[in-house]
């Protein structure tokens, strides 16, 4: 995703929100619970945003190549750095 899309997005999400009350936004304890992240900003290159999700399937993309191959896996951390 192109870093002006990010802004977009969020300046239509500002007028969407604008003049709403914060209080009508605080979800109720049973909803807290099930909140959880569904994706995040895992890196950006030059102008790119690389999501998490995308950055976990490119990395199961390599992993299938190099098995493939019969290359042998370095470790998740490293391969993720690289």
């Amino acid at each position: 995703m192109h870093c002006s899309k990010i802004v977009k997005a969020l300046l239509f999400w500002s007028v969407c929100l604008a003049g709403a009350n914060a209080a009508d936004f605080v979800p109720s304890a049973e909803i807290q619970k099930t909140i959880a992240a569904v994706d995040h900003i895992a890196v950006v290159v030059n102008d790119d945003v690389i999501t998490s999700r995308e950055l976990d399937s490119y990395l199961d993309k390599i992993k299938q190549q190099l098995k493939k191959q019969g290359t042998p896996l370095p470790a998740a951390k490293e391969l993720e750095k690289q």
